[in-house]
C-alpha cells in the first residue's frame, strides 16, 4: 500500500489546498493581512492587524466559517491607555468556552486561534499579554 494523500486548506491562501507534497491553488494569494477598522467586522479567518494610538478601540470579529479555521490577530500599536479589544460579533461565541473579549495593550501582542466549532475558538498561542475576559 502506498501513502494516502490528505487534503488540507492552506492558511492565507484563498482556494488553495496541500495534498501530499503538492500545492494546488485555484485563486492564488488573494488575501494577505487585513488591517482592522472599528467600523467593519474582522474576517473570521486569516490574519488581522489591529491597534490604537488614540484611546481604547473595539473591533468585532465575524463568525468563523467552520471548525478547523485559523485566525491570527496581532497588535501593531497600543498601550495601557490605547487598548484594542476584540469581541465576537455574534452572542454565544467564545475564545475559550467562557471568555468573549480579548484585550491587546502593546504592539506585538497576538492571538492564534483555531475554531473548534462555529461557536467556540481555541487559543493556540497567546503572545505578549493579551487579556481574556467575559465582557
Amino acid at each position: 500500500m502506498g501513502k494516502q494523500k490528505i487534503r488540507r486548506p492552506l492558511l492565507g491562501v484563498k482556494g488553495a489546498t496541500f495534498q501530499g507534497d503538492e500545492v494546488t491553488a485555484s485563486a492564488g494569494f488573494a488575501e494577505a493581512v487585513e488591517t482592522g477598522s472599528t467600523g467593519t467586522e474582522l474576517k473570521g479567518y486569516g490574519i488581522s492587524a489591529i491597534g490604537s494610538t488614540s484611546g481604547a478601540k473595539i473591533f468585532k470579529l465575524a463568525n468563523m466559517p467552520a471548525a478547523g479555521v485559523h485566525k491570527i490577530l496581532f497588535a501593531t500599536a497600543g498601550s495601557t491607555a490605547n487598548t484594542s479589544a476584540v469581541i465576537p460579533a455574534t452572542t454565544g461565541i467564545t475564545f475559550d468556552g467562557t471568555n468573549r473579549k480579548a484585550t491587546f495593550n502593546a504592539a506585538g501582542d497576538a492571538l492564534h486561534l483555531v475554531a473548534l466549532s462555529t461557536t467556540r475558538w481555541a487559543v493556540v498561542v497567546n503572545t505578549g499579554s493579551v487579556a481574556l475576559a467575559t465582557t
